[in-house]
């Protein structure tokens, strides 16, 4: 049986959810009226577009920046996660000024 306080949680991330799926429409009627856009799609005359393996590498930063510990085999501990998050933070901004 559930005590009151996680009752409460439940209920508060319940709600909160709902709040913000109710701007999920939204959220995703812009992006596909960006994507309309002529420009979205034509790469002619433009900036090369980065390659496969770049947008890969910059997913995977991504996504060790917002769960460090999880992807990958590197030990991150609350002493080095400053050092750690920060490095990432560097490398990623790197190789997104390289591709803008």
């Amino acid at each position: 049986m559930l005590d009151e306080k996680t009752k409460r949680c439940s209920m508060q991330d319940s709600i909160m959810g709902m709040n913000y799926r109710s701007k999920l429409p939204e959220i995703i009627d812009s992006v596909v009226t960006s994507c309309s856009d002529k420009g979205c799609f034509e790469h002619i005359d433009s900036a090369v577009i980065p390659s496969r393996e770049s947008i890969v590498e910059i997913i995977d930063l991504f996504k060790d920046v917002l769960f460090p510990g999880y992807f990958g085999d590197q030990t991150v501990e609350r002493s080095n996660l400053i050092y750690h998050i920060g490095s990432e933070i560097t490398e990623l901004f790197e190789k997104l000024s390289r591709h803008c």
